[in-house]
């Protein structure tokens, strides 16, 4: 059937057009990883070692760092938007496949003895109903696979449906849309209360979403949540 499909509806490059890949080998090129020279501090957005919030950026419900694998540009943006909006799911598993492995030894997989799990931003049941996933799980469990972490997807809800971030430009609106839309599922979260969360998304711009659900885990009790985004 796969075979089938492929000849009747060859994949192109989502850069070029090309047929054979969702990303030809020209346009894998033009992806920008992001080094550790370039991490920054998900709070104030200026350079950081590793990624760690500084010290003068930390706070009690503050997120305590941030990974991110690429730059959000280019062939790179239409991939993600493809990945959510036409529901091409065959598109995340190759793209993640692309992901620098390297950048696994950035992210605390381990803290204090105790193993990270992986808790991807929830949509909202309505969104997630019309679009039929939900795409930051769905990155987030091909990136736990490689990194042989937990995925608990019941700990975060997202229980007030709000206006999309990327429809937002202005910093401010964004801050706004996103305050206090999570919840914490404390009979799933009391399991895991000591454990490290990697609280993963697609997408970081201003760090609006990542900040507020941090906050709201570690209000619950957890101690240490670090953001993984794809793009940034």
């Amino acid at each position: 059937m796969g075979f089938l499909l492929d000849i009747l509806l060859p994949r192109r490059c989502l850069g070029c057009g090309r047929v054979g890949e969702y990303v030809c080998f020209s346009c894998r090129r033009t992806l920008r990883a992001i080094i550790p020279s370039d991490s920054v501090c998900p709070v104030c957005q200026k350079r950081a070692i590793g990624g760690a919030t500084h010290p003068v950026c930390r706070g009690k419900w503050r997120i305590d760092g941030l990974t991110a694998f690429f730059r959000y540009w280019g062939v790179l943006r239409r991939v993600l938007k493809t990945v959510k909006y036409r529901s091409a799911f065959d598109v995340a598993g190759r793209l993640m496949a692309l992901v620098p492995l390297t950048s696994h030894n950035l992210i605390p997989l381990v803290k204090n003895g105790f193993p990270a799990i992986l808790v991807p931003i929830p949509l909202h049941l309505e969104r997630q109903r019309l679009r039929g996933f939900n795409q930051s799980e769905l990155f987030g469990r091909i990136f736990a696979s490689a990194a042989a972490v937990q995925v608990e997807p019941g700990i975060l809800t997202r229980f007030r449906m709000t206006v999309p971030q990327a429809d937002l430009s202005d910093r401010k609106r964004r801050l706004a849309n996103i305050r206090g839309v999570f919840r914490v599922n404390k009979p799933i979260a009391d399991k895991y209360i000591r454990q490290p969360v990697i609280l993963f998304d697609d997408v970081y711009t201003t760090g609006a979403t990542l900040s507020d659900a941090a906050a709201t885990l570690k209000r619950s009790g957890f101690r240490f949540v670090w953001g993984v985004v794809l793009a940034r």
